[in-house]
């Protein structure tokens, strides 16, 4: 096999890697940190495939808002906090996501009364697509809150469970990265070609042969 065709081939490869790379780290911005729910139907598919989630509900009437300084400050204090607290190291490690509700929109009104959330704002912890309960009751934190207390609340229901999940996701990077130690680049034969090592003392790859 001819040599450039070999290197061509390889940096086709090495092209498509680090595609997919990005790809990866695209889809995990997506699916974690904070983000505004747009339908019930929506609610529902980000809720099923997040492990830990916490969801405000608040009340963003922007016809209010144009008439009434006071409330146009309160829900931006409120949205401020809300994307703060998603973007803190263990949150965003634990990949918790972070949704909010907003109850003027028509298409969100049935999901805040199935929880019966009857004060904005109302904040809820969610496990694996079901609200976290104290005894028979849903665990609710009610009312314009600092970042602080918002950061207690998750903490006290779910800080060890985040625990939990950064721990496993720290050993899988750890296995990872021990599954690709044995392997690189090197120097050979004059030329420059990718090889890969399992064992003492190497098993390569040049031209044709593997070696």
């Amino acid at each position: 096999m001819d040599y450039e065709k070999i290197m061509k081939k390889h940096w086709v490869h090495l092209g498509a890697c680090l595609l997919l790379c990005f790809l990866l780290v695209l889809c995990i911005r997506i699916s974690a940190g904070d983000r505004h729910v747009s339908s019930d139907r929506n609610f529902n598919a980000l809720i099923s495939r997040a492990e830990l989630a916490v969801v405000m509900f608040y009340e963003k009437d922007k016809k209010l808002m144009r008439h009434d300084a006071e409330c146009k400050k309160l829900v931006a204090r409120l949205e401020s906090i809300f994307s703060h607290v998603s973007k803190v190291p263990k949150y965003k490690d634990a990949r918790v996501h972070f949704l909010a509700l907003n109850y003027a929109h028509r298409d969100l009104a049935d999901t805040a009364d199935n929880y019966a959330i009857t004060q904005m704002p109302t904040y809820m912890l969610f496990e694996d697509g079901l609200p976290i309960k104290k005894g028979d009751k849903p665990v609710q934190l009610v009312g314009d809150v600092s970042y602080e207390t918002l950061r207690d609340f998750i903490d006290e229901y779910v800080g060890d469970r985040i625990e939990e999940i950064r721990e496993d996701r720290a050993e899988a990077r750890r296995l990872e990265a021990e599954r690709w130690q044995y392997s690189g680049w090197g120097w050979g034969w004059g030329g420059y070609y990718p090889y890969y090592y399992w064992n003492y003392p190497y098993y390569g790859y040049y031209g044709n042969y593997w070696w």
